[in-house]
C-alpha cells in the first residue's frame, strides 16, 4: 500500500472507517511497537473527507496508484 492508493475498509476495520466506501492513502508508515522488536504498518488516510490514521491491514487496495 503506497500514496495514491485507493483503498476500502474490510471486516477488521473500525466502524467508522467502513461507513465510508472508500479512501485515498496519503502517506504509509512503519511504527516501532514494544520492546520485541515488531512493527505495525500504519496509513495516513482521507475517509469521508475526514484525515485518520489507522492500521494498513484494515484496508484492501481497491486501485493502485501508478
Amino acid at each position: 500500500m503506497q500514496a495514491g492508493d485507493l483503498v476500502q475498509a474490510n471486516k477488521f476495520a473500525n466502524w467508522s472507517a467502513r461507513q465510508s466506501s472508500i479512501g485515498l492513502v496519503l502517506e504509509s508508515f512503519d511504527k516501532p511497537c514494544g520492546a520485541e522488536g515488531f512493527s505495525v504498518t500504519l496509513v495516513r488516510i482521507i475517509l469521508g473527507g475526514v484525515v485518520k490514521v489507522l492500521p494498513a491491514n484494515h484496508f484492501e487496495v481497491v486501485h493502485e496508484a501508478r
